[in-house]
């Protein structure tokens, strides 16, 4: 299995509706979540991705399959109120 790293910037827009789907699907799964979202200032962080995300700062991609991929786990990076979160890196 080949893994592709590829920059989201060029296609923010379908990168925020995939933000918008597992964003719903974390809050289907525990309600607690949407407040753990408010607390971040969810809604202004999707709005303006480019600011918490850009360059030269912050890098923006879309992975799924974590582990497989070579991201490991690391310690809590925030204070997240969800019980199991976690937290993962993959060094580039």
């Amino acid at each position: 299995m080949e893994l592709k790293i590829k920059l989201a910037y060029d296609d923010i827009e379908n990168v925020k509706i995939l933000f918008t789907e597992y964003t719903k699907l974390l809050v289907d799964t525990n309600s607690d979540f949407e407040n753990y979202l408010s607390l971040q200032n969810y809604d202004a962080e999707i709005e303006n991705i480019d600011i918490k995300y850009g360059s030269p700062n912050g890098k923006l991609y879309c992975a799924y399959l974590y582990e497989n991929y070579g991201f490991y786990r690391i310690p809590p990076y925030n204070d997240s109120p969800i019980e199991g979160m976690v937290f993962m890196k993959l060094d580039l």
